[in-house]
């Protein structure tokens, strides 16, 4: 605890320690194209709208007391579009899988989906 004496009484405030985000995007590396996606990571002050894609790293040193943390399974490869079969889902398409994404997670990180515009970024077709 730190204490801030003033005229009158002792204000105890708990200290915080937290490390602050910083801007890193993350592009995806040979193997996650192998494996066909990658984590992307995101973080927003609870009291701002500044939205910071950061690295892993970062990303595990963030407090979650100060910061709305979230982590995005995006799709690279694969087909662009939903395989459809005799009415049947056979494969979910890189544009479907991760606009699902965005518009699940935009829910708890409002802004999210002006930062991710593109659902086919970094992906190449199949």
């Amino acid at each position: 605890m730190i204490q801030y004496p003033d005229n009158t009484r002792e204000f105890q405030f708990p200290e915080i320690e937290t490390n602050y985000p910083v801007y890193s995007k993350v592009y995806p590396q040979q193997n996650d194209y192998k494996y066909g996606s990658y984590t992307r990571f995101f973080v927003k002050k609870i009291n701002d709208r500044t939205i910071y894609e950061i690295s892993k790293e970062n990303y595990t040193e963030i407090s979650d007391n100060i910061y709305i943390k979230i982590a995005i399974e995006w799709k690279l490869a694969g087909e662009k579009n939903t395989v459809i079969e005799n009415k049947i889902k056979m494969n979910e398409g890189v544009f479907e899988h991760n606009k699902s994404q965005i518009n699940f997670y935009k829910k708890i990180m409002t802004g999210l989906e002006n930062v991710l515009r593109d659902p086919l970024e970094f992906w190449i077709p199949s």
